[in-house]
């Protein structure tokens, strides 16, 4: 999905280094939000540090990203720590945007229900 200002890229990314069944089958994967300032093409970019940021610094899932109706809020389901099953409980999360510094945690809007 496009950023504020259609420039930049925000999208969720799956470290799957063996093959495994698909996400409709099993979320308990590492899963980070990614933001690419501004596209280029070329492998030169690819490369660098800052091209690509990484917004899942410390939480092992954050998955479906999207933007509030302003573009001050980017929200999505997280969780910090993996589940005993294939699939478990997210949190809604948000960061506020544009990220300044993306080393800082997400915040928690609805935390999990343990019990009713």
């Amino acid at each position: 999905m496009f950023d504020e200002f259609s420039k930049g890229i925000v999208f969720s990314g799956v470290f799957q280094p063996n093959k495994k069944l698909g996400l409709i089958y099993c979320t308990n994967r590492p899963t980070s939000i990614y933001y690419i300032r501004e596209p280029q093409f070329g492998k030169s970019f690819v490369q660098s540090e800052s091209y690509i940021l990484n917004l899942g610094q410390g939480d092992f899932l954050q998955m479906f990203p999207k933007f509030n109706s302003d573009y001050s809020k980017l929200v999505f389901f997280g969780s910090e720590k993996n589940f005993l099953s294939h699939t478990g409980n997210y949190q809604l999360r948000q960061f506020d945007w544009p990220i300044v510094d993306p080393s800082i945690k997400s915040k928690i809007l609805i935390d999990l229900v343990e019990e009713i």
